[in-house]
């Protein structure tokens, strides 16, 4: 039998310094992936599911979150794919900085689409 899940509400002020904390995480990986691009790669995938697990949380909030979610997973996926069918080292590196740095944009409209959200709701 399949439980619902337990809904654990989270205030606007923490929502925003876990987020802040994933996009200092994202900005670390950055400048990790220019000098040591082994852990970069370790790191992409926890990075990547902590953003869309934010996005699920954000979902809640605003039901449309989910068909956009969808669009960027299926757009990371194709990344990934392209790293592991890269030629070479220095070209799947290549293509995990821009990977990252997309990421790290798109993390970045996102949560400033929400906090102006947050603003006018006030």
């Amino acid at each position: 039998m399949d439980q619902k899940p337990e809904m654990i509400m989270v205030d606007q002020k923490t929502f925003a310094e876990l987020g802040d904390a994933v996009k200092n995480l994202a900005e670390y990986n950055d400048w990790l992936a220019s000098r040591h691009i082994d852990a970069s790669r370790k790191l992409t995938p926890i990075l990547s599911r902590m953003n869309c697990l934010l996005m699920t949380i954000l979902e809640g909030h605003d039901p449309t979150i989910g068909v956009v979610t969808n669009v960027i997973g299926r757009f990371f996926d194709g990344y990934r794919e392209r790293v592991t069918s890269s030629k070479s080292l220095q070209e799947g590196d290549a293509i995990l900085r821009e990977m990252d740095s997309l990421a790290a944009q798109l993390q970045s409209a996102v949560y400033e689409h929400f906090s102006k959200k947050e603003d006018r709701s006030h």
